[in-house]
């Protein structure tokens, strides 16, 4: 629970007592149709922020970060598998949300999830591998 006295203005948007920052949101290559309903349902939201429309998806990739965007909508392929950006995008901004847009009003959202996955150990010696194991499938840290 959030406190009155506690919170502090971030944004422009009060929600249960608190002001947040609006969700920044980006358009990708969505049908023109989707994109002006969108737009047109936000234009008085002001929780909600349209920071950009990009169709290119290298330029995309540049508008998340430049805007960085909270949430990408973004047309889903004919074929009903991923959107081929949706892995890049979360391995690059894991807490990014993506919506792609299927016909007919359906949607589908990705985010980024934790995995846990058990590791066999006999002796606190094979956490070394599992150490090795998990870098070699991560690859080392944009940190480094």
């Amino acid at each position: 629970m959030i406190r009155n006295a506690t919170v502090k203005k971030i944004g422009n948007v009060m929600l249960g007592g608190a002001y947040l920052k609006p969700i920044r949101l980006l358009l990708a290559n969505t049908p023109e149709e989707a994109k002006r309903a969108l737009r047109d349902a936000i234009h008085n939201q002001d929780e909600i922020e349209l920071v950009g429309e990009e169709s290119d998806p290298v330029q995309m990739l540049i508008r998340v970060a430049e805007t960085n965007a909270d949430v990408v909508v973004l047309a889903a392929p004919e074929s009903g598998n991923e959107p081929p950006m949706v892995s890049h995008l979360l391995s690059e901004y894991p807490f990014l949300a993506i919506i792609a847009l299927e016909p007919r009003l359906r949607a589908c959202l990705y985010r980024f999830r934790i995995e846990r996955t058990p590791i066999h150990i006999e002796e606190y010696g094979d956490l070394l591998s599992a150490i090795r194991d998990s870098y070699v499938q991560q690859g080392p840290s944009s940190a480094t």
